[in-house]
């Protein structure tokens, strides 16, 4: 789940667009990267939450005990990636949560509250007891294992994909059946010995084993002197001259608006992102090395720029329908993950034959606007189209409504 769906519109080309709910916005982050997440925290206080909501009482009990043994290391341990999330609810409560741990030795990963892998097995169940377990069958791990842990396992069969992975399935009970859903993936064989049944019971005992091997690993690691690791990082100030007295111009929906005053003022809680600087689109360059590649994909606050004694520049790309948004000005009281980048020409769609050529032409106006931002501080007043994109909570304090 991440902040926004839905991409942009297209100049001479139709394009849906959608927006994610306020309430349910999440920022995930891991430790040396939580300040782009709590600095959206506005002054609030950060609560940490741990929660089971799933699996089995023995399996929960065992992750209570990984989580503690972190907390008394404040999260930090060597080889371990741990990744959180950062949730407002609506503004009333602002808590971290779990999201992950990856450990490549043991080979374990515990991706949420109700799915956790140790090794070769892949084990989920949800609090209605609906759950499965997906089993490596393939006869070189080593080789296979990217496949097993990163790739599709679903319908491995009907896709002409390799046979690595059985299914089972829970029906309510204590058993988890084997499943090659009509003949879409692969289904045990008897002559490998494959099982066509496991007993959830047997599944927990090896989950379990695995879970303490990974609890062993941790409390090698020493405790530290603990602190709160999910505070506020200090304010940015602006330092760019270029800025000074600029006035930055956005359109919310009418709901964000309306929202802001049903909730707690002492919340002071704005809006988050809306749209993603870059939608998910095929085919475009690995943004692994770009230095803002975690954050490209975020749904932003786009604003234009009236700078001291000009006119509002106009050169966003993300309008919506006057009649279901309202104007205001973003009166920014701190810098952090405040950015600039350039809108650039928009290709020349008419010039163009055909429906696909128009698409590979916005694709690539789309990934040259994403991989010219710089954070506003160090921008340099080069872009011929510069649009500020805000990539954190706006305060509601830093919102002033303006008459349409």
């Amino acid at each position: 789940m991440e902040r926004v769906i839905g991409s942009s519109p297209v100049p001479g080309t139709e394009r849906n667009t959608k927006h994610l709910k306020e309430e349910t916005m999440q920022d995930y982050f891991n430790l040396d990267k939580k300040d782009s997440a709590l600095c959206s925290l506005n002054g609030n206080q950060a609560e940490y939450n741990f929660r089971t909501r799933a699996l089995t009482s023995d399996i929960n009990a065992k992750l209570k005990e990984i989580n503690d043994a972190l907390v008394l290391r404040n999260f930090r341990v060597p080889g371990l990636d741990i990744q959180f999330y950062y949730s407002p609810d609506r503004g009333k409560k602002h808590t971290i949560n779990m999201s992950h741990i990856k450990c490549s030795d043991p080979d374990i990963e515990i991706h949420s509250d109700y799915r956790i892998r140790v090794r070769q097995m892949e084990f989920s169940l949800h609090d209605d007891l609906s759950g499965s377990l997906e089993v490596y069958c393939g006869d070189d791990w080593a080789k296979d294992r990217n496949e097993f842990v990163n790739g599709k396992r679903f319908h491995r069969k009907i896709d002409g994909n390799s046979r690595i992975v059985l299914r089972y399935d829970t029906h309510g009970g204590n058993r988890l059946e084997a499943t090659d859903d009509c003949n879409r993936g692969y289904f045990p064989d008897p002559a490998r010995k494959e099982p066509k049944s496991y007993h959830i019971s047997e599944i927990e005992r090896v989950m379990i084993a695995g879970l303490d091997e990974l609890l062993d690993k941790i409390r090698h690691t020493p405790e530290q002197i603990p602190v709160n690791v999910f505070v506020e990082p200090d304010p940015e100030m602006l330092t760019n001259p270029l800025f000074t007295g600029a006035v930055f111009h956005a359109n919310l929906d009418n709901d964000i608006i309306q929202n802001m005053e049903y909730r707690d003022a002492s919340n002071n809680y704005g809006t988050g992102g809306t749209y993603r600087l870059l939608p998910y689109i095929g085919n475009i360059p690995d943004f692994r090395e770009h230095r803002y590649s975690d954050i490209v994909h975020n749904g932003m606050t786009f604003c234009d720029i009236e700078f001291m004694d000009c006119p509002v520049n106009e050169n966003r790309w993300q309008y919506n329908s006057k009649d279901s948004t309202t104007k205001v000005a973003i009166l920014l009281n701190k810098m952090n993950n405040v950015y600039v980048v350039e809108a650039g020409k928009t290709p020349d769609f008419p010039s163009m034959k055909t429906e696909e050529e128009k698409e590979e032409a916005y694709k690539l106006y789309q990934v040259a606007r994403a991989l010219s931002i710089v954070p506003i501080n160090e921008y340099d007043g080069s872009f011929e189209k510069p649009v500020v994109v805000i990539n954190r909570i706006i305060a509601k304090s830093e919102i002033v409504v303006l008459k349409n």
